[in-house]
């Protein structure tokens, strides 16, 4: 404030008990600071309280108009909505996963016939689960299937859940975040 002649000169007198200081002024500076003497050394900042909010976590936010708020809160809700339709979309492929699995263990199973099936272990039976899909995650479900399950009926809804799942899939990721908001 010095540079700016605001101030002809300061004494600093802060110590561990607070702020102290000593300010000198000329006879044209201290007119000019009469009036409002906080304002003329800028020891506070007003802001226009609508144009301040919390942000999304919690924090104070301060922008500069209403349409930077409406464009932070947009943004904001085209991720949120991104991160939702990830997830539907792996909620799809997951179903469509576990779809596969079962029509392969059905069609493996007729084929294989029933007989050969029923004499098995039920840790030989887990691992030729395993081993047909490839991996363990829907062994402990599959090998608790209904024997009723085991027909071809079954295997023609699966192929159709599937085909429509699938279909779900593709005009799930063909919708940009900002247009399902829409």
């Amino acid at each position: 404030m010095v540079e700016t002649g605001k101030i002809s000169e300061f004494e600093d007198h802060c110590d561990k008990t607070g702020f102290k200081f000593i300010i000198k002024m000329n006879p044209d500076q201290r007119n000019s600071a009469e009036k409002d003497i906080f304002k003329y050394l800028k020891l506070y900042e007003t802001y226009t309280e609508i144009f301040t909010t919390l942000d999304e976590n919690g924090n104070i936010k301060i922008f500069d108009s209403v349409n930077d708020i409406i464009a932070h809160f947009c943004n904001y809700r085209i991720k949120k909505k991104a991160e939702q339709r990830a997830f539907d979309a792996k909620q799809i492929e997951n179903h469509i996963d576990f779809l596969t699995c079962k029509l392969k263990f059905i069609e493996a199973v007729i084929n294989k016939g029933s007989d050969s099936i029923v004499k098995m272990k039920k840790v030989d039976l887990e691992n030729w689960i395993t081993e047909l899909n490839g991996n363990d995650r829907y062994t402990p479900v599959l090998s608790k299937l209904p024997i009723y399950s085991f027909t071809e009926d079954e295997i023609k809804r699966l192929k159709e859940s599937c085909i429509q799942k699938k279909t779900e899939l593709e005009e799930h990721n063909k919708i940009k975040p900002e247009d399902a908001l829409i």
